[in-house]
């Protein structure tokens, strides 16, 4: 969009050589766009709770899908025409901004507009709030403006924010299974965005404060949040809502499908402490224990006493000396009493094969070898039995 005129030949020919390159990339990727303008359209306006989602999706839509000159009909509801000076991001952008809202190719695209809003707020409430005469005049101009004049008027402000209000008392995360953390969070970013729309923003810190006090009972939690309230505690810019947020949903998916991750980038002085995003118990050497701070220390007691952490204790533990079963011992004792038996067995042998044999010996005189008899042996027996018997005949 520019005055040919102040062009020289030069300027021209690169102009024309750009515009003919937009144009064959728009008729190249026609059908994609095509594509994407449906899949971004929004649902029906069906009541004031989602007239903020509604609108940003009929920007979206309109910025995607174009008219009878191929310009995107996000120009049928701009809010500002194109003032001297202005400069834009892109050439789609320029054209939004520079688009006439005049001539026939103008009349055509409010009304293709038109029929589009209408067909969103037919049957619901919205549809009062529509002109009049929308229907005969078939202007989509003012039909977004009266939209917008309703839905975002002074009368509507207070009604905006008793819903934002109800959503800062009722929202609370605890577990996934309750309450999904991406819904908690999408929710929360649209009670700030209805806030701020609203001329009522809320300070960071305040946003903050909410957000430890609404995770307060989730326990998957604990550990990051703590991290970032240190964090916070050092230098109050470190975090915002969207960053913490971020980094809490990070660690909230990580712990859904069963792995840890280092919740936050331990800052000086607390890369001992912690263990996967978590403050660890312990056990910490003598000289890990003396090198850290009286904080850190302070930390490590608290996540002691939450966590009911128990210590190991010092060296290692006394084992008990092992026992024999009951049965081997049994097994033991019966073979020493089998073994007892064979030697007194060998013995009683031996004895009465030596005594055999000295009574066999021929031609010994039997009083050559007295040793026996002199400590009662057979001889002796014998001598003494037939005293007995003289003594009773």
């Amino acid at each position: 969009m520019f005055d040919i005129s102040a062009l020289n030949q030069d300027q021209f020919l690169v102009e024309l050589s750009n515009s003919a390159d937009r144009q064959r990339i728009r008729s190249d990727n026609a059908d994609a766009r095509s594509q994407r303008a449906k899949d971004s359209a929004p649902g029906a306006l069906t009541n004031d709770t989602n007239w903020d989602t509604f609108k940003k999706s009929t920007i979206q839509y309109l910025e995607i899908a174009t008219g009878v000159d191929e310009v995107p009909l996000a120009y049928i509801i701009r809010d500002q025409d194109h003032q001297p000076g202005d400069t834009y991001d892109s050439f789609e952008e320029e054209v939004i901004a520079k688009a006439p809202h005049s001539g026939s190719s103008y009349d055509e695209d409010r009304t293709t507009v038109h029929h589009f809003l209408y067909t969103k707020c037919r049957g619901h409430d919205a549809e009062q709030f529509l002109p009049s005469k929308s229907q005969k005049k078939k202007n989509g101009k003012a039909d977004w403006h009266a939209l917008k004049s309703h839905y975002e008027g002074a009368g509507n402000t207070s009604t905006n924010i008793e819903v934002a209000s109800n959503l800062k008392k009722t929202l609370h995360y605890k577990t996934e299974r309750s309450f999904k953390f991406h819904k908690f969070l999408a929710q929360s970013q649209q009670m700030w965005r209805i806030f701020e729309e609203n001329n009522e923003p809320q300070a960071e810190a305040s946003k903050l404060r909410w957000l430890w006090e609404k995770t307060a009972d989730s326990t998957m939690l604990d550990s990051t949040v703590a991290s970032l309230k240190s964090d916070l505690h050092r230098d109050t810019s470190s975090w915002t809502f969207t960053t913490a947020t971020a980094l809490m949903a990070t660690q909230v998916t990580s712990a859904v499908n069963g792995s840890s991750i280092s919740a936050i980038k331990p800052s000086k002085g607390d890369s001992n402490i912690y263990r996967n995003g978590q403050v660890f118990c312990g056990p910490y050497t003598d000289n890990e224990w003396h090198s850290l701070s009286k904080e850190e220390k302070f930390k490590i007691i608290a996540e002691r006493k939450r966590t009911n952490y128990k210590s190991p204790g010092r060296g290692k533990p006394k084992q008990r000396p092992k026992q024999r079963p009951n049965n081997e011992i049994k097994s033991i004792k019966k073979q020493l009493k089998k073994a007892n038996r064979k030697i007194a067995a060998l013995k009683n042998k031996r004895e009465d094969s030596s005594d055999s044999e000295s009574g066999s010996d021929e031609g010994e005189d039997p009083n050559t070898n007295t040793a026996g008899n002199a400590f009662g042996g057979r001889a002796g027996r014998t001598k003494e039995k037939k005293k007995k018997k003289k003594r009773r005949t």
